[in-house]
């Protein structure tokens, strides 16, 4: 004896509409709390200056306490870098160095921070949506 059934597949779209925000905005912020940990660990607290093209030195501490992410709703996405350090005056990369004079050579933090944390990315997102 052989049966028939017919099954009608409704996908729940109010169930995506709703969840695939949340959850969006769930792991950015876990993407952004990731990036500014990277970033703080990346920064070394010592007298000496850096060398051009390494992660900027912390002289007095501040620089990592400085260090924010945000999640910006307009754009869907999270943000993520060093505020503008209190009491500093003129060109804050200039005041980092130690020097009021001449160029200022590049100091990455955020690139390299990215890059480390783009192999832990993904794992963010497991069971996020639920």
């Amino acid at each position: 004896m052989r049966t028939r059934t017919r099954v009608k597949y409704k996908p729940n779209f109010a169930f995506t509409r709703n969840k695939i925000p949340d959850a969006k905005r769930k792991v950015g912020v876990r993407q952004g709390a990731l990036h500014r940990k990277i970033q703080r660990r990346l920064i070394r607290t010592r007298k000496k200056v850096s060398e051009p093209g390494k992660p900027p030195t912390n002289r007095e501490g501040q620089l990592k306490k400085f260090i924010f992410y945000s999640w910006d709703a307009a754009n869907q996405r999270v943000v993520s870098g060093p505020e503008k350090l209190p009491g500093a005056t003129g060109d804050v990369p200039a005041v980092l160095e130690g020097t009021r004079r001449g160029r200022v050579r590049p100091r990455p933090s955020a690139g390299p921070a990215l890059e480390k944390a783009k192999d832990n990315m993904p794992e963010l997102w497991d069971g996020a949506i639920k």
